[in-house]
C-alpha cells in the first residue's frame, strides 16, 4: 500500500474518495442475537452516490448477497475509504456480518501492544504463570489493502475542533458537525417532517432509510471537500512539515507530528534526548490567567487587546523546552533560576484550587532553572514555524500558513498533556502559564494606571 502525496493541495482531480455508512439493526439468529446490516450508503468526490437495501429487488432479502455487494463496492474502489465512526463501528460490524454469514470478510485487525508501566497506574494487566506481568494489546479493524481515514477522528483532533473550527461544533456527533461547519445535517424525513437518527431509523420505510444511509455518507464527504479539502490540505500540510504518513497525521494529530520533529532534531545531534528517568509523571498546574467580564451594558466603545501568539512567544522568549527546563547544566548557575515571582505565580494558582493540605504537599519548594548553555530545540522549532508562517501568509498559502499556525499553539498542550506526547513535561506548561500571567496582569497594570482604561 503506497504512502498518499503530500505534494500537492488536494482536490477531487488528485484524490479519491469513498465514503460508507451502514444502517445496522439486532437480529435473533438461532440460540444468539447479532447485528444485521440493512442499509449501506456509499458517496465519492467524483460523483459515484448509491444507497443499498437488503430489502431492495436485486437482493429480495438476501443478507449473503447484500453483503458480498457491500464488499465488492469497497474491494473495487481505488482511493480512500472514510466514514464517520468508521474504525470502531461500521467495520467492526460488517467483520462481524461476514463471519456470521460465511462470506470473506474484506477487514483485518492488527495489535498494538500496551506495556505496563512500573507504577500502579490504575490497568489490570495480564499475567504469566509466574505472577510476571505481561503486555496487553489492544486490535484495530483496517480494510485490507485499502487505505482508510475516519473522519471522527480528524474532527475529534482538540487542534481542530479548538483552532482551526473555532466555536463550530460543541460535540462530535455527525448531525452537530455537519450543521455548524455545512449548515444543515442529517435527512429529515419528507414524509412526517421528523429527523431521522440511528435510534429511530427503523420505524420508517425502506426508501427513507436509503435516503438517509445516503445522506450521511454525503456528509462526511461534503466536510470533508468543504473550502477546497481545507481540513485535508493542513493535515497533509503537517504531515509535509513533519514526514509523516498523511493518515497517521488524520488519525494521531499533532502530538505524533512533534515527536517526529523532534526525534530528528536527537538524530542530527540538534538537541539532546531526555533520559528515561527525567520523565515525570503529570501532576496539576495553574492554567491561563481570565479576567472574568463584568456582565451589564456598555454605552461607550469597548476596545480588544489580544496578544498574538502568547504562549509560543513566551517558550521562544524564554527557551523553554523538554531539555531546557531544569537541565543537567545549569543547575548550580543561580543566574538560570527563574523569578521568585514566577515560582510564586505558579504557587498561587495551586493554592486556588487545593485545600491547605493538598497544597502544602503539591506547591513547588524549590525554583526552576532554564539552561543558559543551549537553545531548546522547542524554541529553535517555533521560531522557524513563525518565519514560514509569515512567508506563506505573505504568498497566500492559507493551508500551510493553518498547519504551522496548529503545529506553534499545539505544543503548550502537548507538555501539559498525560501519556498522549513522549516529551510531555508539566514543568514547561507550568512555566509558559506562568510567565504569562505574570505578563497580562503587568499589562492590566499599565492599561489601567497609564492610560486610565478601566479593564472589563
Amino acid at each position: 500500500m503506497t504512502m498518499i502525496s503530500t505534494k500537492d493541495n488536494f482536490n477531487s482531480e488528485n484524490i479519491k474518495i469513498l465514503s460508507l455508512d451502514f444502517e445496522t439493526r439486532h437480529i435473533a439468529d438461532g440460540i444468539c442475537n447479532r447485528n444485521q446490516i440493512f442499509a449501506a450508503g456509499f458517496s465519492s468526490n467524483i460523483g459515484f452516490n448509491e444507497a443499498a437495501h437488503l430489502e431492495d429487488y436485486r437482493f429480495g432479502g438476501d443478507e449473503v448477497k447484500f453483503i458480498r455487494y457491500i464488499v465488492y463496492k469497497l474491494q473495487s474502489f481505488q482511493g480512500i475509504i472514510t466514514g464517520w465512526y468508521l474504525a470502531n463501528s461500521d467495520l467492526l460490524i460488517l467483520d462481524e456480518v461476514c463471519k456470521s454469514i460465511g462470506v470473506t470478510s474484506p477487514v483485518g485487525f492488527y495489535e498494538v501492544p500496551i506495556q505496563p508501566s512500573d507504577e500502579n497506574d490504575g490497568v489490570d494487566y495480564d499475567t504469566d504463570s509466574l505472577g510476571n506481568s505481561c503486555s496487553s494489546v489492544i486490535s484495530y479493524p483496517y480494510l485490507k489493502d485499502k487505505q482508510i481515514i475516519d473522519m471522527y477522528k480528524v474532527f475529534h483532533h482538540g487542534f481542530i475542533k479548538n483552532s482551526v473550527y473555532l466555536l463550530k461544533y460543541r460535540d462530535l456527533q455527525l448531525d452537530t458537525v455537519a450543521t455548524g461547519m455545512l449548515g444543515y445535517g442529517k435527512y429529515v424525513s419528507e414524509l412526517s417532517g421528523v429527523k431521522i437518527t440511528g435510534e429511530n431509523v427503523t420505524r420508517f420505510p425502506p426508501d427513507e432509510q436509503k435516503k438517509y444511509v445516503l445522506r450521511d455518507a454525503e456528509l462526511v464527504i461534503r466536510l470533508i471537500e468543504r473550502n477546497n479539502y481545507e481540513v485535508f490540505n493542513i493535515l497533509r500540510c503537517i504531515a509535509e512539515i513533519s514526514g509523516l504518513d498523511f493518515r497517521l497525521v488524520c488519525h494521531a494529530g499533532v502530538g505524533k507530528a512533534w515527536e517526529s520533529i523532534i526525534y530528528k532534531m536527537i538524530q542530527n545531534g540538534q538537541c539532546a534526548r531526555p533520559l528515561p528517568t527525567d520523565r515525570l509523571k503529570k501532576r496539576r498546574y495553574s492554567g491561563g490567567f481570565v479576567l472574568q467580564p463584568e456582565p451589564k451594558s456598555y454605552s461607550t466603545s469597548i476596545e480588544v487587546f489580544d496578544v498574538k501568539a502568547l504562549y509560543p512567544t513566551v517558550m521562544t522568549l524564554h527557551n523553554l523546552s523538554f531539555e531546557t527546563v531544569c537541565c543537567n547544566c545549569c543547575k548550580d548557575r543561580p543566574e538560570a533560576r527563574v523569578h521568585q515571582s514566577i515560582m510564586d505565580s505558579i504557587n498561587e494558582g495551586l493554592r486556588n484550587k487545593k485545600s491547605k493540605e493538598v497544597y502544602e504537599s503539591e506547591k513547588r519548594s524549590e525554583r526552576y532553572w532554564i539552561c543558559l548553555r543551549n537553545r531548546g530545540a522547542i524554541p529553535m522549532m517555533l521560531a522557524k514555524f513563525k518565519q514560514e508562517r509569515d512567508h506563506y501568509r505573505t504568498f497566500v498559502d492559507e493551508p500551510r500558513s493553518q498547519a504551522l499556525k496548529v503545529m506553534m499553539n499545539s505544543i503548550y498542550g502537548l507538555f501539559g498533556s498525560d501519556g498522549i506526547f513522549e516529551f510531555q513535561d508539566y514543568r514547561v506548561a507550568e512555566l509558559v502559564t506562568a510567565f504569562a500571567r505574570v505578563k497580562l496582569l503587568e499589562m492590566k497594570e499599565i492599561a489601567n494606571k497609564q492610560f486610565g482604561m478601566n479593564i472589563i
